[in-house]
């Protein structure tokens, strides 16, 4: 660590610390009393869901969703989430409504106004709402306070210690119903918690429903790209943490490999900051025919990928999409750990190569990898990727 890291550490936790003495004063404390609760107490008529973290977490609290709806079929069923994260749940059959609000909101009261009044509005509605019961799924001490905020009669959550700045304080003295989970992975934390409620049986599988106006908008777009249902890959070379990305040369060579032997086109999509990552894997794969979509919505990029023959991409959340679409998905893994975030569903291939520096603490603290290069990933070859997608290919009957 530099010395400019060293200071910007330092202010970090000082900033962090006096927002949570500011947040214990004015939100925490006297807005709750916390009070003993048994799991066979709790009848809820009107449920509120909060997952306020990323795509792949909010598709893999949905087996815990469902195992709500199967326990509590009578129940209205809400789900607060970051706003990037709404149209992916809106055509859910399960929930009834979705609400959205910015993750840790309240530090935009003066730079962000507008989006703050947004998110207060949202958390207004949330308080009139009088919900029975709020499942939170999350494990940050600002998913926490928003949780809260909700003011449900029962708050349920995981037996855990939050940190911020300085100071940790146990999640469980501001929850009516804390429970603890021996499962590491993230979706089989979600059932446990709702298991401790009485409610179990759901499939251990992530689950996404598309809009029948963005099935059309697809429907076009693979028209005017001369693009097939099942005749086309969709890769997404993008990741929110640069250290999670497979290198851009590997997916150009899997562009090239998978055209030149199957006669198959590729689509890449991504973000609007991903089009230049996305436009130099194009070039240089040599294939003039790959297709970029670097301006679809979440919501036309799931569309896309739920026509594709095979997805392949970072962990990401798209890769969580493909797998909650039944599409085939090839998720390639670097710093995190399968183990705990993998997509669910049998028709998933996971790349992982363990290396002396795994697992990765520090990862999603960095822009750049702690050993100077992403070895995890560098290990992983287009040629062996190729393999398993063009089995796949060859399996459908699609391709050369």
């Amino acid at each position: 660590m530099s010395f400019l890291e060293f200071i910007r550490h330092v202010v970090k936790q000082i900033v962090e610390s006096v927002e949570y003495m500011l947040l214990s004063v004015t939100l925490l404390r006297g807005k709750r009393h916390v009070r003993a609760v048994e799991p066979n107490e709790v009848r809820p008529k009107k449920i509120l869901i909060v997952q306020m973290n990323s795509i792949g977490d909010v598709l893999m609290m949905t087996p815990a969703l469902r195992a709500l709806k199967r326990c509590f079929g009578d129940s209205t069923i809400d789900v607060l989430v970051q706003p990037f994260a709404a149209d992916l749940l809106r055509e859910d059959p399960d929930i009834n409504g979705v609400y959205s609000c910015g993750w840790a909101f309240w530090r935009g009261r003066f730079t962000q106004p507008a989006a703050f009044n947004r998110s207060a509005r949202t958390v207004k509605a949330l308080k009139s709402a009088r919900y029975d019961l709020c499942v939170h799924f999350g494990r940050n001490f600002e998913t926490v306070v928003n949780a809260l905020l909700a003011e449900a009669a029962v708050t349920v959550g995981f037996r855990q210690t939050v940190k911020r700045g300085i100071f940790r304080r146990n999640a469980e003295d501001l929850y009516d119903i804390a429970v603890d989970t021996d499962e590491k992975h993230i979706a089989r934390q979600a059932l446990q918690l709702v298991k401790f409620l009485g409610c179990e049986g759901a499939a251990e599988k992530e689950e996404l429903f598309i809009s029948v106006e963005k099935t059309k908008g697809t429907e076009a777009f693979l028209r005017e790209n001369g693009l097939g249902e099942g005749d086309f890959a969709v890769m997404h070379p993008g990741a929110k943490w640069p250290p999670k990305r497979w290198p851009k040369g590997s997916f150009a060579r899997l562009v090239k490999l998978i055209f030149d032997e199957k006669g198959m086109k590729t689509v890449l999509i991504g973000s609007a900051s991903d089009k230049e990552l996305l436009r130099k894997i194009k070039e240089e794969s040599g294939i003039p025919d790959t297709v970029i979509a670097g301006d679809l919505d979440l919501a036309a990029a799931a569309a896309v990928i739920r026509k594709a023959c095979v997805f392949v991409g970072n962990d990401s959340g798209p890769a969580h999409m493909a797998a909650a679409l039944g599409t085939d998905t090839v998720v390639l893994f670097g710093p995190t750990d399968p183990e705990a975030c993998r997509p669910l569903g049998g028709g998933v291939k996971i790349f992982h190569y363990k290396v002396p520096c795994w697992p990765c603490m520090m990862y999603y603290r960095r822009d750049r990898c702690e050993a100077g290069s992403n070895v995890c990933l560098q290990n992983i070859s287009a040629g062996d990727v190729y393999e398993t997608v063009g089995r796949i290919i060859e399996r459908k009957g699609h391709g050369g």
